[in-house]
């Protein structure tokens, strides 16, 4: 199975173009082309998505009621921070506006293959998240329980 793993070092440069790391770019263009779709759940952190992967959620995303509240939730979120975007020669892709705007930063962030997607976000944000919620022996057991 060949899936995005690990973290790599990025960059966001000034025109808000995000530099995906070589390791995954070579990945998602082999395995679903150019083509992304570039969200966010939080405002905090970016979520990059081979558009196949993002068109195979928003089918089980149609399963659901239109009027069910999570849905409206999650699409308010990932639609009003989302756009469609394509790497270029260079490997890059353009952060819509709106989302580069609300995280405010450009420069060296971390990326993290997520298995289908990419998680992008500054090296502080990610750290303040892992602290907040370390990897107990609880969530392992949790984990366990579950196959893992």
């Amino acid at each position: 199975m060949n899936r995005l793993r690990g973290s790599s070092h990025g960059r966001i440069d000034d025109k808000g173009r995000l530099k995906i790391p070589a390791a995954f770019r070579s990945h998602i263009d082999e395995r679903y082309g150019a083509e992304l779709f570039i969200t966010s759940r939080d405002g905090q952190s970016i979520l990059v998505y081979p558009l196949p992967v993002w068109e195979e959620l928003e089918l089980r995303l149609a399963q659901v009621s239109s009027t069910d509240p999570d849905r409206e939730q999650f699409e308010n979120w990932t639609s009003y921070f989302g756009g469609q975007a394509e790497i270029d020669n260079q490997g890059r892709a353009l952060v819509p506006q709106v989302l580069r705007e609300k995280i405010g930063h450009e420069g060296e962030v971390v990326v993290m293959g997520k298995g289908d997607h990419l998680v992008v976000a500054t090296k502080e944000h990610m750290e303040k998240k892992l602290s907040e919620a370390p990897l107990t022996r609880d969530v392992m057991s949790s984990l366990s329980g579950k196959g893992v």
